[in-house]
């Protein structure tokens, strides 16, 4: 029994070997990977652009939170956009 319990540690310890020898390469080969994203998306002069601001409801945001009579929740339903957007603009202001 001794001898089983010895084979049974010493195949337990070359599988968590395998295991993170596996875990290693995955990872290495994830950010080779990665690396190789950006110098393409950079040798091709690529610039991530978001969306662009609505001007519109920005400028409306704007006029109503220097009249100050309003929450921000209510200017969000006001204006039809969300508080998140009402919180952004006023953090520029």
């Amino acid at each position: 029994q001794t001898s089983d319990s010895i084979t049974h540690s010493i195949l337990e310890l070359i599988n968590n070997m395998l295991i993170d020898l596996l875990a290693t390469m995955a990872r290495l080969d994830n950010e080779k990977r990665i690396e190789r994203i950006k110098q393409g998306l950079a040798r091709s002069g690529y610039k991530p652009t978001g969306k662009k601001a609505n001007e519109a409801k920005h400028k409306r945001i704007k006029e109503l939170l220097v009249v100050g009579n309003m929450t921000k929740e209510e200017i969000a339903k006001a204006v039809n956009c969300g508080v998140a957007t009402v919180y952004r603009v006023a953090k520029v202001i």
